[in-house]
């Protein structure tokens, strides 16, 4: 499993967990719980974010 944090440009940190299987799920944080981001355009957003990152 790989796990890849990256802070979107307006500062929120999102995750990106890529399991053993290549199936890729998406993440943010509020008080301290895991939210899964099911938005096409937001995971869109952090693919991209991870790119510029790498």
């Amino acid at each position: 499993m790989k796990v890849e944090k990256v802070v979107l440009p307006d500062g929120r940190e999102r995750v990106r967990v890529t399991g053993d299987d290549g199936r890729k799920s998406y993440w943010w944080h509020i008080r301290q719980r895991p939210r899964e981001i099911t938005s096409a355009k937001q995971r869109v957003l952090i693919d991209a974010a991870i790119a510029r990152s790498a």
